[in-house]
């Protein structure tokens, strides 16, 4: 299996949604896909000190949204939303002790030639400024006829 990772950072307003490229290398003319096997989410050291504070993160073959993607839209394949709450001793919860998994069986065909990472968090905390989220992908790479391979890109790619 190969791996293949994208990082977003959080600038001054965690507010407003964040989002990166990752290239796949596919293309039309290379009737080459990935088949992903499985995809994580890794937010090291995520707090925020709103009550009902929510972070969401989604992958996308959609390019440029100004909303954050749903599961069921177009192009998504996966997204990650959750509450993070303070403790009654003030400290706060961190998102996730380790990566968020959620493997495919079977593996979802990608022929797009980028992907997406949105994330965007629902309050303006200063704690959440300089904060990373990571994703990445696990994918084995499949040669296909260009028949197949334009039908897999038109129902799936783009």
């Amino acid at each position: 299996m190969n791996f293949a990772a994208v990082k977003a950072s959080f600038t001054a307003n965690p507010a407003v949604m964040v989002k990166e490229e990752l290239g796949t290398g596919l293309s039309i003319r290379g009737a080459l896909i990935w088949l992903v096997h499985l995809i994580e989410f890794d937010v090291p050291g995520m707090r925020d000190d709103s009550i009902n504070a929510r972070l969401d993160v989604a992958l996308s073959t959609k390019k440029g949204l100004g909303v954050m993607p749903r599961l069921d839209d177009d192009g998504c394949l996966a997204v990650y939303s959750d509450l993070v709450l303070p403790s009654a001793a003030g400290q706060y919860h961190q998102l996730a002790a380790g990566a968020l998994r959620q493997s495919f069986l079977p593996p979802i065909p990608l022929a797009s030639p980028a992907i997406h990472l949105y994330a965007k968090s629902e309050s303006n905390d200063p704690g959440l400024a300089s904060d990373d989220i990571y994703a990445r992908l696990g994918f084995t790479t499949v040669e296909l006829t260009m028949a197949v391979y334009t039908e897999i890109a038109e129902t799936w790619g783009w």
